[in-house]
């Protein structure tokens, strides 16, 4: 991308970001209106939201990088909004007071005119079970992809479910599309520029390789991580010559290929 094109993804990322963020405020919304027995957010706000998303989404000039991770990482539209949960933590100010009204047990009359709710003021798995559209049981696992690869970090208690749930501050970086070096990987990988004066020999090289790794690279960007159930098979590549500087400039476009 060039430099216009970079800031015009950045402002685009950030404004789907922010209404993704919206349709899970809506949701931790409307399980607080149902344990306090009041009526649920209108349905015409929801479809306000979801609008909103989709209209953000088709004004992405590539890929958002919330949209790329789900893909890479095979997440499930629940553990997309798990994701999008502990993101809104860090994120949005309105998240902890909902989390703690919506794991609440008691009202406090004492907190001004409006009182609040004396509950857990950050997101757990019981909330997320209880609040998020779609939940399912096995997003959970140490072998589901959230805690697989550590893109949430879950903290001490007496019950997993009970456990404070945290984005994993690489991941939550990334979302908001400022990607760097995992500092966990500093001093084990040197990080490579993608060139963009391959000669035609090299880029039909990167081309292939990115092929071999994604059979969809370039289009769909499909993950080369294993999918649920299925073995890692992520094909080994060689690449032989003497010229050092040319095979890793092959093998930074082939990655870049792979966003």
């Amino acid at each position: 991308m060039n430099t216009i094109a970079t800031n015009n993804w950045d402002v685009a990322n950030q404004r789907y970001l922010a209404a993704a963020l919206a349709t899970v405020r809506n949701a931790l919304e409307r399980h607080i209106a149902r344990l306090r027995g009041a009526a649920e957010v209108e349905v015409e706000e929801q479809q306000t939201l979801q609008q909103a998303l989709d209209e953000s989404t088709s004004a992405m000039p590539a890929p958002s990088s919330l949209t790329k991770l789900c893909v890479a990482f095979d997440l499930s539209p629940f553990e997309r909004d798990v994701l999008l949960l502990c993101a809104g933590m860090e994120l949005d100010g309105s998240f902890a007071a909902l989390c703690a009204a919506a794991q609440g047990r008691s009202w406090d009359e004492g907190n001004g005119a409006a009182g609040r709710y004396t509950g857990t003021p950050y997101p757990t798995f019981s909330l997320a079970l209880a609040a998020l559209p779609g939940a399912h049981w096995d997003a959970l696992t140490p072998s589901a992809p959230l805690r697989h690869w550590r893109l949430i970090v879950v903290g001490t208690g007496n019950a997993l479910t009970l456990c404070p749930l945290r984005i994993d501050e690489r991941v939550l970086h990334y979302l908001a599309g400022a990607s760097h070096l995992d500092e966990r990987l500093a001093g084990i990988i040197t990080p490579l520029t993608a060139v963009d004066d391959l000669v035609p020999s090299q880029r039909v090289l990167a081309e292939r390789l990115a092929a071999a790794w994604s059979p969809l690279a370039g289009t769909s960007r499909r993950t080369f991580l294993p999918r649920r159930g299925e073995a890692h098979s992520m094909s080994i590549v060689q690449l032989c010559g003497e010229d050092v500087a040319g095979k890793h400039a092959i093998v930074a476009v082939a990655c870049d290929m792979l966003g």
